[in-house]
């Protein structure tokens, strides 16, 4: 959950926005790239 935290982190600094507002496909992308598994929905916002 740490990394998770901190690329979304990351990502929202390099985009100047803050970390609720990184689009979750790109944060996911980048996950992939550092070999980050995640369970559960495809897209966070279609959870119940």
């Amino acid at each position: 959950m740490g990394q998770v935290a901190g690329t979304a982190a990351h990502l929202a600094i390099e985009r100047g926005i803050t970390p609720q507002e990184v689009p979750y496909p790109q944060l996911r992308e980048r996950l992939a790239a550092q070999k980050v598994e995640l369970a559960g929905k495809e897209n966070p916002a279609e959870a119940p």
